[in-house]
């Protein structure tokens, strides 16, 4: 579970590598080829399973967070609305004390004093849209 943006928790099925669970997806889904990474060139059992599938309620937050080993992502809506709040790297200075991220929803600016000199770039993405973060 994930919180909600009341701050109570919501079911929220995230990292769930679908392909795995049923291969049959691949039928209806090919990555476009711009966002072919690296990892496909590797043989298939050193591949790492990046290939995910989240699936969540409205209302549904994921904390502030960089992709493991810092991957590219990109993400399709397929129902309801994504707010997307986004950071360049090199403002994580601002944002991360003693290793941990603020929330940038409710910043406590004792524990983040340069928060406020992180500017984020915000998008809310749309049924059908397609987004990358590098």
């Amino acid at each position: 579970a994930e919180a909600s943006s009341s701050g109570t928790a919501v079911p929220y099925l995230r990292t769930w590598n679908a392909v795995d669970d049923l291969p049959e997806l691949r039928e209806h889904y090919t990555p476009p080829p711009h966002f072919i990474d690296g990892f496909s060139r590797l043989d298939e059992g050193a591949r790492p399973p990046f290939e995910w599938l989240f699936i969540g309620p409205s209302g549904a937050k994921t904390v502030l967070h960089e992709d493991i080993w810092g991957t590219d992502a990109w993400l399709a809506q397929l129902q309801g609305r994504k707010h997307f709040q986004l950071y360049h790297p090199a403002h994580r200075r601002y944002l991360e004390t003693d290793g941990v991220l603020v929330d940038p929803s409710n910043p406590d600016l004792d524990a983040y004093p340069d928060f406020r000199k992180a500017t984020a770039v915000e998008t809310i993405l749309m049924p059908g849209e397609v987004i990358y973060i590098p």
